[in-house]
Formats: C-alpha cells, sequence, structure tokens
C-alpha cells in the first residue's frame, strides 16, 4: 500500500469547499466565539504531543463539548534523520553544540509545519457522517488509525469539502506566527525525545528536554505559565 501522506496543509485548504453546507458560514460563527490568540487557550490548545503527532483540542460551536484535532508528521519526520539533519557535524559535549543542534532542527520542524505532508482527523460528527473521514482516506491524508471505506451516498454522494469547520480552523490557526513557532518546539523536543534518545551523545540532552516539555506541558494547565 503506498504511504498515506500525500497533501501539505496548504493543500487541503484549497480543497475546501466553502458553499457546501454552508462551511464558510458555519467556520466564521465558530472563530467568532472561540479565543484563538495564541497556542494555548481556554478554547484551542495541544491535550497531547507523542511521537510525531500532536492532538489538539478545539471547543464546540455550542461551547458544551471538545473535539479532538489529530494532526501526524511522520513522513517528513523520517526525512529529517534521513536527507536533511547531518548529526556529525554537532558537538554534544558543549552547550553550543547543543543549541546549534536545536535550532537546526527547529528550523527544520517550521518548514514541516508550514509545507510538509500531514495526515489529519477530528472526532466531530460533521467529520464521519459528511464523508470527510472517507475522502480524507481516499486522498491519502486521513490519520492512519482512523481511515474509512464506507462512502458518504446519503449525505454526500458528490463527495464534496474535504474537512470540517473545526480543522479548518485548526490547520489554518498554524499561520498564526506564535503557534506556528510553538507547534515547532512542541515537535523538536518530541523529535529528541522520540527519535534521537538511541545516540549515547544526546540521552542527557534527551532527559532534560523531556522533563522541561512535561514541566512546561502540565505548568500551564495548572494555571502557572
Amino acid at each position: 500500500m503506498r504511504n498515506l501522506f500525500e497533501l501539505t496543509r496548504d493543500q487541503i485548504l484549497r480543497s475546501v469547499d466553502e458553499k457546501f453546507i454552508h462551511h464558510q458560514q458555519h467556520e466564521a460563527e465558530l472563530k467568532d466565539k472561540l479565543d484563538l490568540s495564541s497556542a494555548q487557550t481556554s478554547d484551542w490548545f495541544i491535550y497531547d504531543a507523542f511521537g510525531n503527532s500532536l492532538i489538539i483540542k478545539i471547543r464546540s460551536s455550542k461551547g458544551d463539548r471538545f473535539y479532538l484535532n489529530k494532526l501526524s508528521f511522520r513522513k517528513e519526520f523520517d526525512k529529517i534523520q534521513r536527507r536533511y539533519l547531518q548529526m556529525d557535524k554537532f558537538d554534544f559535549t558543549t552547550d553550543e553544540g547543543v543549541e546549534n543542534f536545536v535550532n537546526e532542527l527547529k528550523k527544520l520542524m517550521w518548514d514541516i509545519v508550514e509545507n510538509g505532508e500531514i495526515n489529519i482527523y477530528c472526532s466531530c460528527d460533521a467529520f464521519l457522517y459528511w464523508g470527510y473521514s472517507y475522502i480524507s482516506t481516499k486522498k491519502r491524508y486521513n490519520y492512519p488509525s482512523q481511515r474509512e471505506n464506507r462512502p458518504p451516498d446519503i449525505r454526500n454522494p458528490e463527495q464534496r469539502n474535504s474537512i470540517c469547520k473545526h480543522l479548518s480552523l485548526t490547520l489554518k490557526n498554524m499561520d498564526n506566527n506564535r503557534i506556528h513557532g510553538f507547534v515547532a518546539e512542541v515537535l523538536t523536543d518530541l523529535y529528541i525525545i522520540s527519535r534521537l534518545n538511541r545516540n549515547e551523545d544526546i540521552i542527557n540532552l534527551t532527559k532534560e528536554r523531556r522533563k522541561r516539555w512535561w514541566i512546561d506541558y502540565f505548568a500551564y494547565f495548572d494555571g502557572e505559565l
């Protein structure tokens, strides 16, 4: 089977049919209700992060629940170590060498968020029942564990549109430089934690960044940040 990763964030957004079931209107109404000013608000925040994936919680339009938006960058992660990151040019025995490595990796992550191929999923009813889960599976950008093989023959027989309003807002939210930078920082830490901890030269770096990430992550929800 071919790799599922086929479309970038921008390509997915360009495929949105704004007229289908008043997508543009509903998205605008939801945006007006939510605080999307930064990477972690009470309406939109990174709920979990692991490996190559982020899970973002976004509040519903009624305000009574949260939906999960899953984003995965696995193919792009694989490219980093294989093609872009020359590990032997960094000196991990010095603070300066470590910092140079982290900055270089962060640049790559920034580019991945902007231009990398991505898998997505939303836990809302619309994503499943209006056929976006099926459409995204067919076009190879659905989250791997959420593939859907049942076409929306009743609600959306022409298979219009590509994503729900929640995912549309989440993907557009990445254009905010503060959010973009925060996501790149999280992906940087995840890469170090999940991909590089077999390298003895950076085991200590991995431990320190893991500790700092989780301290910062939970401090936000404890109201300390």
